[in-house]
């Protein structure tokens, strides 16, 4: 088999894999479900965690997180809900592939708490991407 012909197989396969991962891609799960954001599936590619912010009140916490995700590069803020509870909703892309992973705030009001979700929105592994994003932010 002459190097054309391999180069033309080995791209030929690359393009089905391709085509086949995006026809495969779920619609998003994202967004707030009996008064919480959305639980994380059994994959390790999703994040889901609480943080308090004690001492600051809600609206300064909701322009603190507008600020830092404003400041993050690859980062597109969608969504931003102010009425309480505030609800932001962001999306972050991979440098290389371009992939998007969708970040969530929804602060909890009673318990002085911000529930943060990083989820991947192709793909099984995230090689921890999610999870440090959530602990960057």
């Amino acid at each position: 088999m002459s190097v054309v012909m391999k180069t033309k197989t080995i791209f030929g396969i690359i393009v089905v894999l391709l085509l086949g991962g995006c026809a495969s891609m779920s619609e998003r799960e994202i967004g707030v479900v009996s008064g919480e954001l959305r639980p994380c599936p059994s994959s390790p590619n999703c994040v889901l965690t609480t943080f308090e912010y004690a001492g600051i009140g809600a609206e300064e916490a909701l322009q603190r997180i507008l600020t830092i995700l404003e400041n993050e590069r690859r980062c597109r803020i969608v969504t931003v809900q102010k009425e309480e509870p505030f609800y932001v909703h962001a999306e972050f892309r991979s440098f290389l592939f371009r992939f998007v992973d969708d970040v969530e705030f929804l602060h909890i009001p009673e318990h002085e708490r911000i529930q943060v979700r990083s989820a991947s929105r192709v793909g099984y592994h995230d090689m921890g991407v999610n999870a440090k994003r959530v602990e960057h932010l």
